[in-house]
C-alpha cells in the first residue's frame, strides 16, 4: 500500500529515486519493475506489476464504447514497463515527462495501489482545487469522514 507525499528531484537523465518506504511496499511479484503511464488527472501513474495486470484485465473486460476505447488507447498506449535500478531509480521516458510537464522537482503521491508523479506546480493547483471543492460537490455515496 502506497501512502504519503514526497517532494523529489529528477536527475539530469530524468530518473526518479523512489523513497525506500515505497520500494519496500512493492509487492513480491513486482520483480523490481513498475509500469508508468498517463493518468487522466495530468500526472503519471506508477503501478507495481501485479496491480498493472489488474488494470489491463479490467480494460480487457470492458466493451467497445468509443470513450472506453479512447481511454484504453491513452492508458495502455503510453504504458512503459520500467526497471528500478540498484540505487532505487526509475528512468521516466522523455515523452511521458513532457506530457505530464515534469521538470526538476516532482511530487510523488501515494494512492494505495499506485503512486502518482506530479509536476510540483500542477500538484499544488490540484491540491488547492480539491481543498476548495464545496462539500455539496462530493459524491453522495462518499459517506465517510476524513
Amino acid at each position: 500500500m502506497f501512502r504519503g507525499l514526497a517532494k523529489l528531484n529528477l536527475d539530469n537523465k530524468g530518473r526518479l529515486v523512489m523513497p525506500a518506504k515505497h520500494r519496500a511496499a512493492l509487492p513480491s511479484g513486482s520483480e523490481g519493475r513498475v509500469v508508468v503511464t498517463l493518468d487522466r488527472a495530468g500526472c503519471l501513474a506508477m503501478y507495481p506489476l501485479p496491480e498493472w495486470a489488474l488494470v489491463e484485465a479490467q480494460f480487457a473486460r470492458v466493451g467497445m464504447d468509443p470513450k472506453v476505447v479512447a481511454l484504453k488507447r491513452l492508458v495502455i498506449g503510453h504504458a512503459e514497463e520500467l526497471d528500478i535500478d540498484g540505487a532505487g531509480r526509475v528512468l521516466l521516458p522523455p515523452v511521458l515527462r513532457d506530457i505530464a510537464k515534469l521538470d526538476k522537482t516532482v511530487m510523488l503521491v501515494g494512492q494505495g495501489n499506485k503512486l502518482e508523479v506530479w509536476a510540483e506546480t500542477e500538484w499544488a493547483a490540484e491540491r488547492d482545487r480539491t481543498l476548495t471543492l464545496p462539500v455539496s460537490d462530493w459524491p453522495a455515496d462518499m459517506n465517510f469522514v476524513l
